[in-house]
């Protein structure tokens, strides 16, 4: 938008200096600049509106489902942590279940004896 009155201050300048000469063309092409330049300064105007509008509109929509979407992040992740350890203790009763009585018992052994004045 700074450009386009940029544009406008420019061709407005050129038809007050156009006024001054005695050319009747250039002051007709200078006037049509300007009102291009006025054209162009409108739609980048209303253009600039719109997307207001649409800003506003978007962090109203977007705003709860972003907050919606970090809750479900953050249950995820301590939910997730809490199933992994669920299922490791699991395939650790499955396995010592799937194994032969002497192999269970060797393999919980060592863990009893951890601490040697017990």
């Amino acid at each position: 938008m700074r450009r386009r009155k940029q544009k406008l201050d420019d061709a407005r300048q050129a038809l007050f200096s156009a006024r001054f000469s005695s050319l009747r063309e250039v002051k007709t092409a200078e006037q049509q600049a300007v009102h291009r330049a006025e054209k162009a300064l409108e739609e980048a105007e209303v253009k600039f509106a719109a997307i207001k509008r649409w800003s506003s509109a978007f962090e109203q929509q977007v705003g709860p489902l972003l907050k919606q979407v970090e809750q479900l992040r953050t249950m995820s992740g301590t939910t997730l942590t809490r199933a992994e350890e669920y299922l490791g203790r699991i395939l650790g009763a499955l396995d010592e279940y799937a194994l032969p009585p002497a192999q269970a018992e060797s393999k919980t052994a060592p863990e009893s004896n951890q601490f040697p004045g017990s």
